[in-house]
């Protein structure tokens, strides 16, 4: 996924994601993790993974770990324009609440990535649709991100 980017010097931050049919299903991801290399093979071309994008830390020469949220995305979203394709993708970002819990209710109930920039500081952790639910609005437009 990464090894043919035009770009040698970066860290990003990303999950390995494996959708069957609507859902993400973790499980059939675990399976890859099986001793013989036959059926690792054989199970990467039935069902390819991919690697969904959620942040960008460093990029070239330029360490974006104490950059705002808003700077890493844009270097993410650079990124992704040159380099992203069918298994190598783009997390989605807003400010709203009501789109992750679209985007959740889309997933099938899997577990969503949030990130919430509040004046406590920034906040990242996988939810479900509970706490999605019950989060604070960190996305208003006053808000630091």
């Amino acid at each position: 996924m990464l090894l043919k980017a035009g770009e040698r010097h970066f860290v990003l931050d990303g999950e390995l994601i494996l959708p069957i049919g609507e859902t993400l299903s973790f499980e059939a991801l675990q399976q890859r993790l099986h001793p013989a290399e036959s059926r690792i093979r054989r199970l990467s071309l039935k069902t390819p993974a991919q690697l969904m994008l959620f942040d960008c830390l460093h990029m070239g020469n330029g360490n974006l770990l104490d950059a705002p949220m808003s700077e890493r995305r844009v270097a993410l979203e650079r990124f992704h324009a040159r380099e992203g394709n069918a298994t190598l993708l783009l997390s989605p970002a807003s400010r709203r609440i009501e789109d992750a819990r679209r985007w959740l209710e889309r997933s099938g109930g899997a577990f969503v990535m949030v990130r919430a920039s509040c004046a406590g500081g920034l906040t990242r952790r996988r939810a479900n649709a509970q706490a999605i639910s019950s989060a604070p609005n960190c996305g208003r437009p006053n808000s630091r991100s």
